[in-house]
């Protein structure tokens, strides 16, 4: 959360360049609770986000945690788990509404499960920050992010963090950018910002930036919900899990339900608390040697395992190529501004590496060699269609859902056209009917009548005409 925190607190929120804007804008760390092992549960209707499953998607995972963890006593809370989600999807959050009268993301403030309100500068505004999900008030102030890819590797920390700070900024409602120059642009004018449509490498200058679009969006936010749930900085907070300036210790919820033997609520050690007598500070920590091969084909270098592309061999600068059919081999460039290259290597430099299943591409995750569209998280997308419809989210969620939608437009026109056949068929049923009944109703003679009076018929005989000559 350090790491987030930076790319947050150097934001400066606002519409245009000459906006003041908000600065300084970031988190703290209130409580933490780690769960060392798995919550058993008393049956499967009672599920619990910290059950023994490998089945979750993410979304489901999402609204268990937000109906058991989310709160009106943080302005955020956050999942970090080590799941794999379907789709290559890392991450999940709830976006924020500049509508103070909406639920989701920053600054759930309300104490029971009714709207209350408030005034601004001559307006009345109305709060409503949270939901009522089987007859209980949920808060949707919550995200998740995942260290582990769907294909079970472990995610490298400078795309962990990415993801993490992606899911806190639909928290703090910003969108996906659109696929403009302004909010998307290309590799070579810096790659696309922190909230594009699929998550990014870190390999690009911009990659680890809030693009216009974003700043512009979470300003709105800002204005609306920060004086609600936003604090003055604190240079320490007991309970967090964190030893930090007057602390002596700090074991988050254990120490305010009086749990822990050693740490009391106040973050002091208890009278009776005594050291093991191994060491009084944490060791040292010892870096494996320069060199050591590391994640995903990368090398050790004071402490840090750095890329396949900037291994001591190969020297080059790590990127990920922008044409679809290359971009799930590895690519480098020779510099910081260099053109993307598939790196290439074998006897004759013809031969191309491709990258492991999982392994992020430029449109999502790659699978057997080709860069597979991710699946988006359609829940906060969702959420923003409702409270904002415009033409260009409306066509950007026809494009990525087609099929859905020619099946839906298929119904639109259908159910409506059997709809009126039917009560045309229905309507000349009705007509048929009433005329067989009037046919033989009471206007016509009874059958006895009938038959009298065909029997009064008389025939007459007229004579033959006499024969021609």
């Amino acid at each position: 959360m350090d790491r987030v925190n930076v790319i947050y607190t150097q934001t400066i929120w606002r519409d245009n360049e000459e906006d003041v804007g908000f600065t300084n804008m970031g988190f703290m760390v209130k409580n933490i609770l780690v769960h060392t092992s798995a919550t058993k549960i008393a049956n499967v209707y009672n599920m619990h986000y910290n059950m023994e499953f490998d089945g979750w998607d993410a979304g489901t995972l999402l609204q268990r945690f937000s109906e058991l963890q989310g709160s009106d006593n943080y302005c955020l809370v956050h999942l970090f788990t080590y799941q794999g989600f379907k789709g290559g999807v890392l991450g999940l959050g709830y976006i924020a509404s500049p509508r103070p009268a909406t639920s989701g993301g920053i600054c759930g403030v309300r104490k029971r499960n009714i709207a209350f309100s408030f005034t601004r500068s001559g307006r009345q505004l109305y709060v409503c920050s949270a939901s009522s999900v089987k007859g209980k008030t949920v808060f949707f102030n919550t995200a998740l992010s995942s260290a582990r890819s769907f294909y079970g590797g472990p995610v490298v920390t400078r795309e962990a963090d990415l993801v993490t700070a992606h899911e806190l900024g639909h928290n703090w409602g910003s969108l996906h950018d659109p696929a403009s120059p302004e909010c998307s642009p290309k590799l070579r004018e810096g790659g696309p910002y922190l909230m594009y449509l699929y998550s990014v490498s870190g390999y690009d200058p911009n990659n680890k930036v809030f693009s216009p679009c974003s700043r512009r969006a979470i300003k709105a936010v800002l204005v609306e919900k920060s004086l609600l749930c936003f604090t003055e900085p604190q240079p320490s907070f007991c309970g967090n899990q964190r030893i930090e300036e007057g602390e002596e210790c700090d074991v988050g919820l254990a120490g305010e339900s009086n749990e822990d033997v050693c740490c009391s609520a106040n973050c002091k050690l208890k009278p009776s608390a005594q050291c093991s007598g191994e060491s009084a500070e944490c060791p040292d920590q010892i870096f494996m040697p320069d060199g050591t091969p590391c994640l995903d084909e990368g090398e050790c270098r004071s402490g840090e395992c750095v890329s396949f592309c900037e291994r001591q061999d190969i020297n080059m600068a790590p990127c990920i190529c922008e044409n679809v059919t290359e971009s799930c081999y590895r690519c480098c460039r020779a510099s910081s501004a260099g053109e993307c290259q598939p790196f290439l290597t074998g006897p004759n430099k013809s031969v191309k590496l491709t990258l492991a299943d999982g392994t992020r591409c430029i449109q999502g995750y790659c699978k057997g060699a080709v860069c597979k569209r991710e699946v988006q998280d359609i829940i906060e997308y969702m959420w923003d269609i409702i409270e904002k419809l415009d033409i260009n989210g409306a066509v950007k969620l026809l494009r990525n859902n087609i099929v859905g939608v020619v099946i839906i437009l298929t119904l639109m026109v259908w159910v409506p056209a059997g709809i009126v056949v039917h009560r045309i068929d229905k309507k000349m049923k009705q007509e048929r009917d009433e005329e067989e009944r009037w046919k033989m109703g009471d206007r016509f003679a009874i059958d006895d009548n009938r038959i009298t009076k065909v029997k009064r018929i008389q025939y007459i005989h007229l004579p033959k005409p006499a024969p021609t000559v």
